[in-house]
C-alpha cells in the first residue's frame, strides 16, 4: 500500500496555499528585520559604541570634552575632544577604546549567537548586529584616524599606521564573514522560527 507524503488528502488545497503563502510571507518580513538590523548596527549604532568607547574613558577621567556627532553617506560621525590633559597611558587608551568597544561587543555577540544551543531568529539577528558592529570599523579606519594617532603617540612610524590599520581590516573582515558562514549554515540547517 502506497503512504502519501503530502498532507494534501488531509487538507483542502485553499489551507496548503494559505500556510505555503504565510510562509513565503514570514520568511520576507524575517529577512526585512535582518536587513534593517544590520545595516543599522552598521551605520549608527557601532559608531555610536565607537565613540561611547572614547567618552567612556574621559568620564572615568573625570575629564571633560567636546563632541560633535552628525549623518553623512557612511552613516553616522563623531569626534570626541578632550578638554583636559591627561596622561600618555590614559591617551593611548582614548584612541584605541573606540575600536576596542566595538570588538569586544562585536565579538561577543557574534560568538554568542553562533553558539546558542536552540538556532532561532533572535540569535541570527544578534549574530548580523555583531556583524555589523565589527564590519563598522572598516567605515571608521581610513582618514588618518585613532591607528594612526596611537602610532604617532608611540613614535612608530607612518607605515605601521598602515599595516595596523590593514591588520585590522583583514581581522575584522574575516571574523565576519566566518560568521556569516556559520549562521548562513545554521539557517539552512534549521528553519527561522
Amino acid at each position: 500500500m502506497k503512504v502519501q507524503s503530502d498532507l494534501s488528502f488531509m487538507y483542502p488545497k485553499e489551507f496548503i496555499d494559505e500556510e505555503a503563502a504565510l510562509k513565503r510571507k514570514r520568511l520576507w518580513e524575517h529577512r526585512l528585520i535582518l536587513s534593517i538590523s544590520f545595516l543599522t548596527s552598521l551605520f549608527i549604532l557601532g559608531p555610536l559604541l565607537h565613540e561611547l568607547g572614547h567618552m567612556s574613558v574621559l568620564f572615568v577621567e573625570g575629564c571633560a570634552f567636546n563632541y560633535d556627532f552628525g549623518l553623512n553617506l557612511f552613516g553616522l560621525y563623531g569626534s570626541i575632544q578632550p578638554l583636559c590633559d591627561i596622561s600618555t597611558a590614559m591617551l593611548l587608551l582614548f584612541y584605541s577604546a573606540g575600536y576596542i568597544t566595538t570588538i569586544i561587543l562585536g565579538g561577543l555577540m557574534c560568538l554568542y549567537s553562533t553558539n546558542i544551543a536552540e538556532n532561532n531568529f533572535k540569535s541570527y539577528i544578534m549574530g548580523l548586529n555583531g556583524v555589523g558592529l565589527l564590519l563598522s570599523i572598516l567605515l571608521s579606519i581610513g582618514d588618518h584616524g585613532d591607528i594612526y594617532l596611537v602610532a604617532d603617540l608611540l613614535g612608530l612610524s607612518e607605515a605601521f599606521g598602515h599595516f595596523a590599520t590593514l591588520f585590522l581590516a583583514l581581522g575584522v573582515s574575516a571574523t565576519s564573514l566566518r560568521v556569516l558562514e556559520k549562521l548562513l549554515r545554521q539557517q539552512e540547517e534549521n528553519k527561522l522560527d
